[in-house]
């Protein structure tokens, strides 16, 4: 908490009386109780941008009428997004993963320059997974894998192995291991990637009102950890990056019953 706290100190008072104000109000909501955990808890923020997470979140709360409070935070954490340290270049994993639900991949398809409607795009990618045609594929190489904040895995043993081949072949068990709170079952999609962009640690700033984030422990560390749905299962490492399209990837998708 004391990166928290020193962070605190430095408002001015009555913005910091907003804050924690705002704390104790979350303290009532299970979800929202555990984003006040979280920010109490994040050590991967240097001061200053802390403190201007915090600075410009009571900042909004102050504003006539007053606003939703969780609608400011997750404004305020938007432009603090991709603020945590950066892998240096000796510790970036040569190959990433990530999950994403079928129907949202198909969505992403739909918005991208074609002719793919969202039905279409779903029913083509349960028909071809492994092996998309040369028109799906490059509708792929134009979509994006995710939003403006992209979160990712690694191998924790070897950064340039498939880092699924270290988890359950089940989409319940990758949702598990990856922390994927929205998961409520069905297929998932995941892919295995590289880039070049900027790999961040994770912040609460990038998590917002992700309750199933959890802050690392460690404020040396060069990437965060998951935090499983279930007990006894091995944390994943994770990492944050700027948007990326299917062009990045090195395997073809492939969808997790």
């Amino acid at each position: 908490m004391a990166v928290f706290d020193d962070a605190l100190a430095t408002l001015p008072p009555p913005l910091r009386a907003l804050v924690e104000a705002q704390l104790v109000a979350w303290g009532t909501h299970p979800e929202w109780q555990q984003v006040g955990a979280n920010l109490r808890a994040e050590c991967a923020l240097v001061h200053e941008l802390f403190t201007s997470l915090l600075h410009d979140f009571a900042a909004a709360l102050q504003t006539d009428p007053p606003p939703v409070p969780e609608k400011a935070w997750k404004t305020t954490c938007k432009s603090h997004e991709l603020r945590g340290s950066a892998m240096p270049a000796g510790a970036r994993p040569a190959v990433l993963g990530r999950a994403w639900r079928v129907g949202a991949f198909a969505a992403a398809i739909s918005e991208t320059p074609g002719d793919l409607p969202e039905g279409a795009a779903e029913r083509a990618l349960r028909s071809y997974a492994r092996r998309p045609p040369a028109r799906l594929s490059a509708q792929i190489r134009a979509t994006a894998l995710g939003g403006a904040v992209m979160w990712a895995t690694f191998h924790p043993d070897d950064t340039a192995q498939d880092p699924f081949t270290c988890l359950p072949e089940s989409a319940e068990g990758i949702a598990c291991a990856l922390g994927l709170g929205y998961h409520r079952g069905g297929e998932l999609v995941v892919f295995i990637y590289s880039t070049h962009l900027p790999l961040h640690r994770p912040t609460i700033a990038d998590a917002s009102s992700y309750s199933y984030y959890r802050p690392h422990h460690d404020p040396a560390a060069h990437h965060g950890y998951t935090r499983p749905l279930k007990p006894g299962v091995r944390p994943m490492p994770e990492v944050v990056h700027a948007t990326v399209t299917g062009a990045a990837l090195v395997l073809p998708y492939r969808i997790i019953a």
